[in-house]
């Protein structure tokens, strides 16, 4: 397994880049994304107590997308590996990922409310 310590849990000036320096989109897209984190990682944690490597493929991708989209960068790497293990049907590794997703999720949101008091990332 890849050790993720190199990526960082948020990169705020690489999404402010990426979305024209506007704070107040930045503000929507990343209350968006806690709550859509944390639905998918609940989710992956069903089907991994099912073991249902398919929807856990599906929904390790789709956290990728939305991990990166908002530079969560050390999210983004967690998920693409959780993904490659579902679909070399890896259960044992898929479960070791799925176990960092919610620690990780925790300290994306923690650096997200390190970087703006609007309370995004708090609950």
């Amino acid at each position: 397994m890849k050790s993720f310590a190199l990526f960082s849990a948020f990169d705020r000036s690489d999404l402010l880049e990426r979305l024209g320096h506007d704070e107040d989109f930045v503000t929507e897209i990343l209350a968006m994304c806690v709550e859509e984190v944390d639905g998918k990682v609940t989710a992956i944690e069903r089907a991994i107590a099912c073991g249902d490597l398919s929807v856990v493929g599906k929904l390790a991708h789709a956290l990728k997308g939305v991990t990166a989209n908002t530079s969560a960068h050390r999210l983004s790497a967690i998920a693409s590996e959780l993904e490659l293990a579902s679909k070399q049907s890896r259960l044992d590794l898929a479960r070791t990922l799925a176990l960092s997703l919610r620690p990780e999720t925790d300290e994306f949101k923690q650096a997200i409310a390190a970087d703006y008091t609007t309370g995004i990332g708090t609950s």
